[in-house]
């Protein structure tokens, strides 16, 4: 039932009655286009009050009208209801008084027991005193089970492994939940071509294909320059082995600190030709890379993510009146309490220092580091001083095609863009575009946060609301447009007449940047299809299936069920955005009626809770955007990204809840439970690594031995201590430009 209060302050003639011509109507109901049976839904109830009476005179006692709400139909818990008030003075107009305060609409949440059929349901609004005649309306709607959101996730689950083909996985599962929605698997498969895919390159997955592409064309055009192969090259003297190698990603991650896809795609891209010299895995490299992209930008207080964090935070603190502190205090509080994020940092950097492995990791890094395959079936050519590009273990024995003057090549694992033959390889050329992209945007963000968009909000305003204010795609690909000019520029003004004039004409430039987009057309297409498959999950209300879960906890236990089930909506989504903006409203009113408004550590826990969940889930979904653009980025295989990193997000995400959450939402301060993770964290990450067959050391591998140096603390430290001499040995270190390509035959063509 609901009882919907009026209470009015009357004359005496309205006292007695209240007119026929006064009461309200129900025009129509409405409810969700997706209803789930056993979950909560708002019945919405569009009332219309007819016209107002006059009051004759006025009386101290007020007039008390209750109007009840009575739902017929297979509903559970029938006995709850909603409570409206509404108080009037004397000579006003009641009903249009009673309209503008809201009362023009009346909702009752509602349980609907049957489903997977068209469930019939009356709605009945009487006067409880006998003033208005009942007005009743009629609602049917198809109910689906309860459990169905599951549908197009564990199709997504078990294809996904079974048959090592993410993107039939994705694209079933898509049509899966279109055919739920639309209960017809001939429309479905129309629905899911002409408007699910077609609806999500129109929304915001164009901006991160732009750019993906932009910044493939960025590394495209280096590469055609020799400045990938340079760098490589000269990196090779300092970052000697593969625990720098390892370790100079993990910093990198830090630098390029103010967004998640920026650190994803330029540290993957720019590092990757180094990595690959010192036979760290690709699986590794993403790993690093992805597991470094979001929490660094989760935790800093000046990023990409700030301005959703805090508009999620602010959603959430208005809904229950929360007014002691400020969305963004409370963010700058929540930082410390970040578990997930905190662990996982320091769980990478034991994992490089340490140097040891287990589960599909261990056994990808041992490949990499006995036979050379940095992804499987994909070997660099680095005992060929004229060759950089990736080629399959098959075809080593095959000419260079580079060589023979082809700009792109394509093997059935690998596309990727050749130098231009003739042309000496220098560093600087790789490093001058990629330092000036990550140089350029803070100060552009900063720009289109004062001046830019919305209209800006000036330069007299402080930081973080410049930053709050910024639209950070639209910098990102200001960014990416802007060092594709400077490339341009600096490979045109170096010019020798032994290259044929400029290093790179403007129009090989291009050229090589359109190649290079091109390396990553596979993970735009994984993209789509994640992003059209996520649609239809959060169609399908997942999101209230999990928020419906909670049910009652204790203090202790809320922090952890959040977590987890943040986690679990953003494994569904691959979201984490998606997640902070589904459940941080719904979970910060319900941290404030466990702990009250005086648990300040409750709440601020929470608040991590949902922000780790959707960093932990993201990691651990094949559908993620970041888990897409980590692998695209490292060039490796989006299945063997995903097998590899789940079992150390897993590890981490528990750890986080036993070692933080749990214990935080206890009242155990931020730090004692950080100080928790930085020393079992390590213990039993080195506990599953002794496990026989299952785990183990990995060496350190040195190109110019061709062996190992080396394994674990004592190997690292000696890998550091090397640095100073190897930085003295890069003035000695030449590069020999590579031979002019012989003329092609008249059947071949150059791509």
């Amino acid at each position: 039932f609901g009882l919907i209060h009026v209470a009015a302050l009357l004359g005496a003639a309205a006292v007695q009655r209240v007119s026929s011509a006064n009461c309200p109507t129900v025009n129509a109901v409405k409810m969700d286009e997706v209803i789930l049976s056993q979950i909560e839904f708002p019945a919405t109830l569009s009332l219309n009050w007819s016209a107002s009476m006059t009051l004759n005179e006025t009386v101290d006692k007020p007039y008390i009208s209750q109007f009840m709400v009575t739902v017929g139909g297979d509903v559970k818990d029938k006995k709850a209801h909603s409570m409206m008030t509404a108080l009037m003075l004397a000579n006003d107009n009641i009903f249009s008084k009673v309209a503008e305060s809201g009362y023009s609409e009346a909702k009752v949440n509602i349980r609907i027991l049957d489903s997977v059929k068209e469930v019939p349901l009356t709605f009945t609004v009487s006067d409880l005193t006998g003033n208005c005649p009942s007005s009743t309306a009629r609602f049917e709607q198809y109910v689906y089970a309860q459990h169905i959101p599951l549908a197009p996730l564990c199709t997504v689950l078990f294809l996904a492994p079974l048959t090592r083909e993410v993107y039939f996985a994705l694209g079933f599962g898509g049509i899966i939940g279109t055919w739920i929605l639309e209960r017809d698997l001939w429309l479905a498969f129309l629905r899911y071509f002409d408007t699910a895919l077609t609806s999500t390159i129109q929304g915001g997955f164009s901006k991160i294909l732009l750019f993906m592409w932009l910044l493939g064309g960025v590394g495209g055009a280096a590469i055609r320059s020799g400045g990938v192969k340079g760098m490589g090259e000269k990196a090779a003297g300092l970052i000697r082995d593969s625990f720098l190698g390892q370790l100079v990603v993990y910093m990198m991650g830090f630098v390029i600190f103010m967004d998640d896809y920026a650190n994803t795609m330029i540290v993957g891209t720019a590092l990757r030709p180094v990595t690959d010299l010192v036979r760290v895995s690709r699986e590794k490299l993403s790993f690093i890379v992805d597991c470094t992209a979001s929490p660094i930008a989760g935790v800093m207080p000046l990023s990409t993510w700030i301005a959703h964090e805090i508009t999620q935070i602010d959603v959430g603190l208005k809904a229950v009146g929360y007014t002691k502190d400020s969305a963004y205090l409370l963010f700058l509080e929540s930082i410390p309490y970040r578990f997930y994020s905190w662990f996982m940092l320091i769980f990478v950097l034991v994992n490089i220092l340490m140097g040891r492995d287990w589960a599909f990791m261990y056994w990808a890094e041992m490949r990499a580091r006995e036979t050379g395959e940095v992804s499987e079936g994909v070997v660099p050519k680095v005992a060929d001083a004229d060759a950089v590009v990736d080629a399959e273990v098959e075809d080593k024995k095959k000419p260079d095609l580079a060589q023979c003057g082809y700009t792109l090549l394509q093997t059935p694992v690998h596309v990727e863009v050749c130098v231009k033959p003739g042309i000496p390889c220098r560093w600087w050329n790789a490093i001058i575009p990629f330092f000036g992209l990550v140089a350029m945007f803070l100060p552009l963000l900063f720009y289109n946060g004062a001046e830019q968009n919305n209209g800006g909000v000036g330069w007299d305003q402080n930081s973080r609301d410049i930053i709050g204010n910024a639209d950070s795609w639209a910098t990102l690909h200001w960014v990416g447009g802007f060092t594709l000019l400077l490339q341009m520029f600096v490979y045109a003004v170096q010019y020798d007449e032994k290259w044929g004039g400029c290093l790179l004409h403007p129009r090989e430039t291009i050229d090589a940047a359109m190649n290079g987009g091109i390396m990553y057309f596979k993970g735009g297409i994984a993209l789509l299809l994640a992003f059209a498959y996520a649609d239809t999950v959060k169609a399908l209300h997942v999101s209230k299936w999990l928020i419906d879960g909670l049910g009652d906890t204790s203090e202790a236990g809320l922090p952890p069920l959040v977590f987890i089930l943040c986690a679990i909506f953003a494994l569904a989504t691959g979201t984490s955005w998606g997640t902070m903006t589904v459940f941080m409203p719904a979970v910060i009113p319900l941290a404030i009626h466990v702990g009250g408004m005086d648990n300040k550590q409750l709440l601020t826990t929470t608040i991590s809770a949902v922000l780790g969940g959707a960093v932990w889930g993201d990691h651990c979904s094949p559908v993620s955007d970041t888990t897409i653009l980590s692998a695209a980025s490292s060039q490796v295989s989006l299945f063997d990204h995903a097998k590899t990193q789940l079992p150390y997000a897993f590890f981490v995400g528990l750890m986080a809840i036993c070692l933080g959450f749990a214990p935080a939402g206890g009242g155990v301060p931020a730090g004692v439970c950080i100080l928790f993770g930085l020393i079992c964290v390590p213990v039993f990450h080195y506990g599953i690594s002794c496990i026989p067959k299952f785990g183990g050391p990995v060496g350190i591998y040195d190109p110019g031995t061709g062996g190992i140096t080396g394994q674990g603390l004592t190997g690292a430290a000696t890998s550091i201590k090397s640095l100073a001499k190897a930085a003295k040995r890069l003035s000695k270190i030449g590069i020999e430009p590579e031979p002019v390509a012989p003329p092609l035959k008249q059947d071949e063509q150059r791509i």
